[in-house]
């Protein structure tokens, strides 16, 4: 794990975060691809406060914060909603599962880290992939 904690090292970060967010208002699709393509980089984490995040993550939530306005027209919304409801009930299920883990687990930091990394970033990949696919 390469963990950046430089200045320059996060510099470098948010200029990528900003020329990703410039491509992905200009070439959605375009970005998703880059995003799905750099999952690799997995292994370069940084913090943002007391949380740590990874490329792919920051990259995703730059992709999620896209797409928020767009989601925000009903007709969009609507269309979206009817083309994932299949699969509201596996997700939920999903959830309600990892969260009586971490729960009971109590290693509450950890469980919750696994959350975000393993389910919850992968999960909002997938719906962004769905939304492409959906118009």
């Amino acid at each position: 794990m390469i963990l950046v904690q430089t200045m320059s090292g996060f510099l470098i970060l948010a200029l990528v975060a900003i020329g990703f967010a410039v491509l992905s208002w200009w070439r959605f699709a375009a970005a998703v691809g880059v995003a799905l393509t750099l999952v690799p980089l997995w292994h370069v984490r940084f913090e943002i406060g007391p949380v740590p995040i990874s490329v792919p993550e920051m990259l995703s939530l730059v992709l999620f914060a896209r797409v928020l306005p767009w989601l925000a027209q009903r007709s969009t919304w609507i269309l979206a909603r009817q083309k994932l409801r299949a699969l509201a009930w596996p997700v939920a299920l999903l959830m309600v599962g990892l969260a009586a883990g971490i729960l009971r687990s109590g290693a509450y930091r950890t469980g919750l880290g696994i959350l975000k990394s393993w389910f919850l970033i992968p999960l909002l990949l997938q719906f962004l992939s769905c939304i492409l696919v959906i118009l």
